[in-house]
């Protein structure tokens, strides 16, 4: 009788432990983050790393793209052949157009960041890009804005008139691109004005189908 007293004891004991251990949580599961540099890729295309002695007047130079996931921009950056200041811009703007068409109809652009950039002797020597950070900027997808809108951003700098890179796209490679199945970049745009607070996604531009002018770069970040 005492042993299955205590053997009682035992197992009510056993029991309330149980009770009493509190649930833990698994750790949650870190998702990995991608980082989209399409300029970057956009140079690897071209490897000789071309250049153009541009035109009188100073132009503003640069790419537009799209999203299909949510993400952040935190960085710009330039690669120039010429030492100098330069002001890199990121825009946004809502487009009634197709996400395939060149020339949206633009509406109200509104700048998110920008960051003047000092490129060196030493960094225009060797083509390095140069980085600055900004606060990050929420990047939204190419239809969060509804039926018949595209939300779109570009990267635009003003060339100062002097040498920078331009890339031509390899046979059979036309704008948009896409890149990692997050992001499509359209082809460039260029606006003929001094001002640096301006975009050129506006009347009076022009492009090209298969060049890019400019070494702007911009990294978009993104969860798989």
């Amino acid at each position: 009788m005492k042993y299955t007293i205590i053997a009682s004891l035992i197992l009510l004991m056993a029991a309330a432990c149980k009770k009493d251990k509190k649930a833990v949580d698994p750790p949650p599961v870190k998702t990995p983050a991608v980082v989209v540099n399409p300029m970057a890729d956009i140079d690897a295309l071209d490897p000789e790393n071309g250049t153009s002695d541009g035109s009188p007047g100073a132009y503003q130079v640069g790419v537009r793209f799209i999203t299909y996931k949510e993400g952040i921009i935190s960085r710009l950056g330039l690669r120039s052949p010429s030492a100098g200041n330069y002001r890199v811009q990121l825009y946004t703007f809502v487009a009634n157009d197709s996400t395939t068409l060149n020339f949206p109809l633009i509406t109200e652009p509104e700048r998110l960041g920008y960051v003047d950039i000092t490129i060196d002797a030493t960094a225009a020597q060797k083509g390095t890009t140069v980085w600055a950070n900004i606060q990050s900027v929420k990047i939204k997808p190419w239809n969060a804005d509804g039926a018949g809108k595209v939300r779109q951003y570009g990267v635009c700098y003003n060339d100062q008139d002097l040498k920078q890179y331009q890339h031509i796209l390899p046979a059979g490679l036309t704008f948009p691109l896409m890149f990692s199945n997050n992001l499509s970049v359209f082809k460039y745009d260029f606006f003929k004005v001094d001002n640096h607070n301006s975009y050129p996604w506006q009347n009076g531009r022009g492009g090209f189908s298969t060049l890019v002018y400019g070494g702007e770069q911009f990294e978009f970040v993104t969860t798989k």
